[in-house]
């Protein structure tokens, strides 16, 4: 799963919206190897996560999301990968999306798998 928290107000969170989200290369890792959920970290609106029922916003407050946008990548079970936040130019999520995609976020530091590049 891969969770965009973003705020109403936050200009970084409709910058990725505008320049990263729409790219062809960034849908198609996106939808063919995630679970893209977008969560408002001041919405009241109900989820589920690991069986329990809470809002976006303490979803937000439980991940302690600081800042928006953060990205979080969840595996299979409910366990946070790791979390990204801030703007991310459109070249380095392709790349952040395949390091978790491909699993080599077992094997090394994001910024060595970037210096491989």
């Amino acid at each position: 799963m891969l969770v965009f928290a973003e705020a109403s107000w936050c200009g970084y969170c409709a910058r990725m919206k505008k320049e990263v989200f729409p790219d062809m290369r960034v849908r198609e890792v996106m939808n063919n190897y995630f679970y893209p959920v977008k969560i408002d970290i001041e919405s009241q609106h109900k989820l589920t996560y690991n069986g329990r029922e809470m809002t976006e916003q303490e979803f937000g407050r439980n991940m302690r999301v600081a800042g928006t946008p953060t990205f979080f990548f969840i595996d299979h079970k409910g366990e946070v990968i790791g979390a990204q936040p801030g703007f991310i130019p459109k070249k380095v999520y392709i790349h952040l999306l395949s390091y978790i995609e491909t699993g080599a976020y077992r094997k090394m530091e994001f910024s060595q798998y970037m210096g491989n590049r």
